[in-house]
């Protein structure tokens, strides 16, 4: 365990944010101070797993081993929940959209390893923004956004 915890510290220390700041941002911030896919958050993400290619690659392929569940647990408690409670994301899609972006970032960031990290951290980082970040309506909630799909308005 004192392993995981080195790997978390350096990790952590590739960014320059605060961790009590960005929970309060999370509960009064604006909604554009929650979105996390920007180069400020997947430049350091990225440096990280550049950095550190065997050790990511090792936590993708046996991630009991890394206690993978764990660590994602705490991060939709404190991070991932309360954010997507402030865009109106219901209970029943939380773990779809979770699914979504997590799978979506993992796997270009699986791609980028399996090339050995051979593009730059920049063109990953806007591969990443352009294809995960919603366009042409700005920052809302999903509920002034979004209506249900049913028969009736198909």
């Amino acid at each position: 365990m004192e392993t995981l915890e080195y790997i978390n510290s350096r990790f952590l220390g590739y960014f320059t944010t605060d961790a009590v700041a960005t929970i309060e941002k999370i509960k009064s911030g604006n909604l554009e101070e929650l979105i996390f896919i920007t180069p400020r958050y997947l430049i350091p993400y990225l440096e990280f797993i550049r950095d550190h290619k065997r050790l990511f690659t090792a936590a993708l392929t046996r991630p009991e081993e890394f206690h993978a569940n764990t660590s994602f647990q705490k991060m939709f408690k404190h991070l991932f929940n309360p954010i997507l409670e402030r865009f109106c994301i219901t209970e029943t899609e939380k773990s779809y959209i979770l699914s979504f972006y997590m799978n979506g970032i993992m796997g270009i960031a699986a791609e980028w390893l399996r090339k050995d990290c051979a593009e730059s951290v920049e063109a990953i980082t806007s591969l990443i923004i352009k294809y995960t970040l919603p366009t042409g309506n700005g920052i809302m909630p999903a509920c002034q956004i979004y209506k249900p799909v049913n028969e009736g308005n198909l």
